[in-house]
């Protein structure tokens, strides 16, 4: 039994992503509870570390040890964990730590007084552990979410880090417009693929969801129409050490010509700071979609963004592709955009 902690910068990206990555790393799981910002598992043959580094919306996950359905004191904590075997812990350095989601039981289990109070508790059941609050050997963490207690043991945990480092400003080539590294790297993960896989970016522009393939191990091929990108998206790729993973080349995606890829994942020009050459973005897009059936393999994944003003969910459907997810997403006050999850299914 598991739990995953997911961010809160989306509504439903987060947990959509983490499913995708358990599937694509072969990974059999069931999903028991779901709650805000926050997955209950079990899975026979689970991998966190495995899993961690690859998404970009799940902060950590655990091995579950409890959960506690509206405590309305600290007592009723206490009381509920009294049956936990924590010999786990014997001889190690342990720290309690407790987060409260959105201030869900802010008021009934104030953070400190939880902590302190459960690290008590199980000190006085595993004599030989200790607290170490600065390196400690084994976090144990309480999540409060929807009136609900989770208490697990954390396995791994998202270095968010990573992101920051692989802002679009920091590279050789800069285009505005960009995704983000972590927006980019969810795009990637919903199409699902796998190492050694084949991934398709028909709109490369600078290579950021090229980059955030690469460093995952898959080997992808870019394209964009302007010489200008495919130059610069070369050149962000070779600044990462990256180039040989991916190939890029100079192409329009209303005709694509490659051989058989498993996976697409693109951001096509909504004709703001991305041009679309002059085409009209709802013939763009179906012309795009139209030609990449003929390179996606049966059972491939594509996820693509449109704006909320263009439904290209028909456009899809007349392609050959069954659209499985849609996510809105708000940019900002005159752009919403919309991510499409579909497959090829003929």
């Amino acid at each position: 039994m598991y739990y995953a902690m997911l961010s809160g910068e989306h509504h439903s990206l987060p947990l959509s992503e983490l499913k995708a990555v358990m599937e694509s790393e072969g990974i059999i799981y069931k999903m028991l509870r779901v709650l805000d910002q926050v997955a209950i598992f079990s899975s026979p043959n689970m991998s966190p570390r495995k899993v961690i580094s690859r998404t970009a919306m799940t902060k950590e996950i655990g091995s579950l040890i409890t959960v506690i359905d509206r405590p309305t004191r600290i007592q009723d904590v206490l009381t509920s964990v009294r049956d936990v075997d924590w010999s786990f812990l014997e001889k190690k350095t342990f720290a309690v730590r407790v987060k409260h989601v959105k201030r869900y039981l802010k008021k009934e289990l104030p953070t400190l007084k939880l902590e302190r109070e459960l690290g008590a508790y199980i000190l006085s059941k595993c004599h030989s552990a200790k607290v170490d609050l600065s390196r400690p050997d084994v976090v144990v963490k309480c999540i409060a979410s929807n009136n609900t207690l989770v208490i697990g043991v954390v396995l791994a945990a998202l270095d968010t880090k990573q992101f920051t480092l692989r802002k679009p400003r920091t590279r050789p080539f800069f285009h505005p417009g960009v995704l983000s590294p972590k927006l980019s790297r969810v795009f990637v993960n919903l199409s699902r693929p796998r190492r050694g896989d084949i991934l398709l970016d028909p709109f490369c522009g600078s290579g950021g969801f090229l980059i955030e393939a690469a460093l995952m191990g898959i080997y992808c091929i870019g394209s964009d129409i302007s010489d200008e990108m495919v130059s610069g998206a070369r050149k962000n790729l070779a600044f990462y050490g990256l180039d040989k993973l991916v190939d890029i080349v100079q192409c329009d995606a209303v005709s694509l010509s490659y051989r058989k890829v498993n996976s697409v994942s693109t951001d096509p020009p909504y004709g703001r700071a991305t041009t679309t050459v002059g085409r009209i973005v709802r013939d763009l897009l179906e012309g795009f979609l139209n030609s990449v059936c003929n390179v996606l393999d049966r059972g491939g994944y594509i996820v693509y963004a449109t704006p909320k003003t263009v439904d290209s969910i028909p456009l899809a459907k007349e392609a050959g592709l069954s659209v499985l997810e849609v996510h809105e997403m708000r940019v900002h006050r005159s752009l919403t955009r919309i991510i499409v999850v579909a497959r090829r299914e003929v």
